[in-house]
Parts: C-alpha cells; sequence; structure tokens
C-alpha cells in the first residue's frame, strides 16, 4: 500500500465503501473479482503504473460493456475520493478518479474517461 493510502485510511485494506454503499475490492486484490475480469486488473495495474500512479490506490466496480464497440468499462475510485476533507462533495473531489476501458481481445487500455 502506498504511503497516501495508508495516510487516507490509517491502514491497509483491500476493500472500500462507497458513499452508496458499495463495498469495491483494491484493484490489486485480483483474487476478489470474478475470473472473466481478473486478466484485466495487471493490464489496468500497468497503465497506472505507466503513468506514474500507484494501482493500490485505487478500488474497482467492475462496470458494463459498451454494446457497439465491445470495450468493457472499469469504474475507478481513487483513495483521495474518501478522505474526510470531501465528506458529501460530489464528483470526483480528489481528481483522479475515472472509468478504464479496455479492449478484451486486445486486452488493453483503449480508453479513459475522467469523472466530473
Amino acid at each position: 500500500m502506498s504511503l497516501i493510502a495508508a495516510i487516507l485510511l490509517g491502514c491497509a485494506t483491500n476493500y472500500i465503501v462507497t458513499p452508496g454503499g458499495k463495498r469495491l475490492p483494491s484493484l490489486t486484490n485480483v483474487a476478489a473479482f470474478a475470473p472473466e475480469n481478473q486478466k484485466a486488473l495487471p493490464v489496468i495495474s500497468e497503465y497506472l503504473s505507466g503513468n506514474g500512479e500507484q494501482p493500490d490506490e485505487f478500488y474497482v466496480e467492475v462496470g458494463y460493456t459498451l454494446p457497439k464497440s465491445g470495450l468493457v468499462g472499469y469504474h475507478l475510485w481513487h483513495i483521495s475520493a474518501f478522505s474526510k476533507k470531501y465528506k458529501n462533495v460530489m464528483g470526483n473531489p480528489g481528481g483522479k478518479c475515472r472509468d478504464v476501458y479496455l479492449d478484451p481481445a486486445q486486452t488493453k487500455v483503449v480508453s479513459i474517461s475522467w469523472w466530473q
């Protein structure tokens, strides 16, 4: 766990609960995901690492498959969104939450959508 995640959470955790009550596993807790999603998680982690980010600071909600393209979306919640200073703030207060879309045929990140 990165220092930022440890400070914000106060301890290491493999799950976090969203304001809406959803229990989300850590991106790095691959075993917590359904087998059909496990292959994508290291790809997302590698993408984040390649862009100077810490994969262990993200929690994942498996999204949906886009009908026309077949891309699979993953909602990435950054640990900063759960900071006490952002309690009751809508949107993407920490500026790091996003959706990542993977092409399952190529097993690579092909698109990112930042939350507003």
